[in-house]
């Protein structure tokens, strides 16, 4: 081992002998002699320049034809934009036009709708007036029918024994809940003619009226029977018309109608004329003594008639010829009234338990009068229906005709009312 390790020192040794005499200098030199180091490459060879060669004119040609096609079809083709631009304005144009016409149009048929339901209404109008003047001339013929048949059946005045019933047409029914429509008529002692008469009947016959109760002289309350057409029953008082079925005794100074199966109405007549009390009112005369005067007997056959219809359901129109006292108010517009006197004839009524209709429906004794009398400037209310045991609905003054024309200062008034009978 020794012996390999003195050999490996030797040879070390000679080695770094070998190079001490290698300076620096020695070096420089070395390097310095070495030739310059000159780069080459084979660019040239794997990128040779492009050898120019003469321009292709035919081709340039085509090329040029083409580019030019090309810009011909472009600017055909900008023409038939603008063409489609100009025609898209024209029908935007056009829409907007025939939308400004659609409206008009519309406008047009709209206001045409409205003249045709403006025609519509007036056909169904005109349709009306003339179903109305049909119903009028049919009604015109039937009563003329009516009164040819009544003029037949019914006697002369003059050979009329009272009371005096009748029948002609058909009967009359009316069902449990379907009010009653009463018509008073207090034609009073001036004698009307026929044709009078006929206007007065004609004048309530839209009321539609199933029971006309007539008071006053026996003239007038014959030719309303005659004119009417209908079934009646003339009384000393005046006439109870009416085409529900007669019952009851055929002498009494009333009338029981039948109005269904179940229902009887039992009506009269009360007129008591004085019109010299208006005049002696009018005049300032002792018109107080008069009533007194009078007031026994009168107050006798109001009493009378009262109680020969006092039942279930009755009713009696009454010309008293005197005023209420419950009309006579302190304060009232008419000088002539003395509030501390009393009428005694509707004192009477109320007393036996009678009721006002007028003013069971009109509470305001001078809002709502209900005057049926006028004569020389005095107006009262004179007449009255007097009720038991029905129900009244409402009551109205109405015209009648001629007789609420004032003639000689004179002027009389109807009533209608509507009741149900139980």
């Amino acid at each position: 081992m020794k012996q390999r390790l003195l050999i490996g020192a030797g040879c070390a040794f000679a080695l770094l002998s070998g190079c001490a005499h290698y300076t620096a200098k020695d070096g420089l030199t070395a390097i310095a002699q070495e030739p310059t180091a000159i780069t080459k490459t084979r660019y040239k060879e794997i990128h040779p320049e492009p050898v120019s060669e003469p321009p292709d004119k035919a081709l340039i040609a085509s090329q040029e034809e083409t580019i030019k096609s090309q810009q011909e079809t472009i600017a055909q083709r900008n023409a038939t934009i603008a063409q489609l631009q100009d025609q898209i304005t024209s029908l935007s144009n056009e829409n907007s036009m025939l939308a400004a016409t659609a409206a008009d149009q519309k406008a047009k048929l709209a206001m045409n709708e409205s003249m045709i339901s403006d025609l519509s209404g007036q056909v169904v109008g005109l349709q009306s007036k003339v179903n109305i003047e049909n119903e009028k001339q049919q009604k015109a013929k039937e009563a003329a029918e009516a009164k040819a048949k009544a003029l037949v059946t019914l006697e002369p005045l003059e050979q009329i024994t009272y009371p005096k019933g009748y029948r002609t047409g058909d009967v009359l029914t009316t069902e449990k809940k379907q009010p009653v429509t009463i018509v008073f008529l207090p034609l009073g002692e001036t004698t009307y003619s026929e044709g009078q008469i006929d206007e007065i009947m004609t004048s309530v016959s839209d009321l539609k009226a199933q029971i006309t109760l007539v008071s006053g002289n026996k003239e007038n309350s014959y030719m309303a029977v005659r004119s009417s057409g209908e079934s009646a029953v003339l009384t000393e008082q005046g006439a109870i018309i009416s085409n529900y079925a007669l019952e009851g005794d055929p002498k009494s100074e009333s009338a029981t109608l039948r109005l269904d199966e179940n229902r009887t109405f039992t009506l009269a007549v009360a007129d008591l004329p004085q019109l010299d009390l208006f005049t002696s009112i009018k005049d300032g005369g002792d018109w107080k003594s008069l009533v007194k005067e009078r007031s026994d007997s009168r107050d006798k056959t109001l009493r009378s008639i009262l109680s020969e219809v006092d039942g279930s359901s009755c009713l009696v129109a009454a010309s008293l010829y005197e005023p209420a006292t419950s009309d006579w108010q302190r304060l009232t517009a008419y000088s002539w009234r003395d509030s501390s006197f009393s009428w005694p004839l509707m004192d009477t009524a109320l007393a036996l338990g009678w009721n006002d209709t007028y003013r069971q429906t009109h509470y305001s004794v001078e809002s709502d009068a209900g005057n049926t009398l006028s004569l020389d400037g005095i107006t009262e209310r004179t007449d009255y229906l007097l009720n038991k045991r029905v129900v009244p609905l409402s009551s109205n003054v109405v015209n009648i005709g001629p007789a609420s024309l004032e003639e000689n200062g004179y002027a009389r008034y109807g009533l209608v009312a509507t009741y149900l009978v139980p």
